[in-house]
């Protein structure tokens, strides 16, 4: 595989954390993020990109309990259809519609899971690349490669997203 310019993460102590937030996931923002991972392990949660401080307030990442991609944002998840490849690029986009009060989680280009985000909230706080935060302590490394972030201050479309996922991994 080679890290082909990829984000080495060792599901323990690897992160990029930015020094603040890239979005405003507040109430009445729409975003979007956007991620190719190779997922080595599928014990736990695994988090691509998250954003907050004392807690994240949105997690696109491998669920452990569901066994799935989800795209989360506290007390929500919108999940895949079935569990991931392991050893395996994906590519995953998870929308979050303010208007529509929708989280769409896609993955490579289809939407595969969606839900209603009834409470959504702005938990200031830095946007980190390989985990999550949790009560003010780094949690849910993810464990394998993360390549290609990208974030929007705006809902993609379906056929933004597709267009995407056919960028490939390089």
């Amino acid at each position: 595989m080679g890290n082909s310019g990829a984000a080495l993460s060792n599901g323990v102590s690897s992160q990029i954390t930015m020094r603040g937030p890239v979005l405003d996931t507040g109430p009445g923002h729409s975003f979007t993020v956007s991620a190719w991972g190779y997922l080595t392990s599928a014990s736990g949660f695994a988090t691509i990109v998250s954003q907050g401080a004392d807690s994240s307030s949105f997690f696109l990442q491998y669920s452990g309990d569901d066994r799935r991609w989800a795209f989360s944002r506290p007390g929500v998840r919108a999940l895949a259809g079935g569990p991931p490849a392991l050893n395996t690029w994906t590519h995953l986009v998870g929308v979050c519609d303010a208007a529509a009060r929708r989280l769409h989680l896609y993955v490579n280009g289809t939407q595969q899971g969606t839900a209603t985000d009834t409470r959504p909230v702005t938990k200031p706080g830095s946007f980190m690349i390989g985990r999550a935060s949790l009560g003010g302590r780094p949690v849910d490394f993810f464990s394998g490669s993360i390549k290609n972030v990208q974030v929007f201050d705006q809902a993609l479309s379906a056929e933004r997203v597709a267009v995407l996922a056919q960028g490939g991994v390089q």
